[in-house]
């Protein structure tokens, strides 16, 4: 009985740390590889203010152009 609680706390610990950590870091890793501009919210700048985002069609201006302050 103790062996199989043994195993059984063990394997839950193996599974946790690669199924809720390790996958999730992998998948993030071949997103950033394959498709970095869309993974990282593909964020637009003007010079070097940020203006919006290409994926959303969020924008962070006003209806005259200017940006928005933060």
């Amino acid at each position: 009985m103790r062996r199989h609680l043994f195993v059984s706390v063990v394997m839950l610990g193996a599974l946790t740390i690669v199924l809720g950590f390790g996958y999730p870091l992998v998948v993030t890793g071949l997103a950033e590889l394959g498709f970095g501009h869309k993974a990282n919210g593909s964020l637009l700048y003007r010079g070097h203010t940020l203006v919006g985002s290409s994926l959303l069609g969020q924008s962070f201006v006003d209806s005259k152009g200017n940006p928005l302050p933060r």
